[in-house]
């Protein structure tokens, strides 16, 4: 992750942005190889509260690299306690 979101709290309605570096990063391989390779799921984490009001938010991210090597395919974000007004920009 190269910057984070920009969210809105759903309770007091302030935007921001969350900085990418207090997003944990885990990542983890298949087990069994498929037909082209491995494949790699990585996933990044927020759990915080609103800098403004304290409403607890999480925000979560996740990708899959099929076969290794291959650009990474993102999903959205997943949010809780907060809309995303812009997704976090990726490597």
């Amino acid at each position: 992750m190269i910057k984070g979101p920009t969210i809105e709290c759903e309770k007091c309605n302030k935007q921001y942005e969350i900085d990418a570096d207090a997003f944990e990063r885990s990542e983890s391989y298949s087990e069994e190889e498929r037909s082209m390779g491995f494949e790699t799921y990585y996933a990044w984490r927020y759990e915080g509260n609103c800098k403004f009001c304290s409403n607890p938010v999480i925000v979560e991210k996740e990708g899959w690299e099929y076969p290794m090597g291959a650009p990474i395919d993102y999903d959205e974000c997943s949010p809780e306690g907060c809309k995303i007004i812009k997704e976090p920009e990726m490597e």
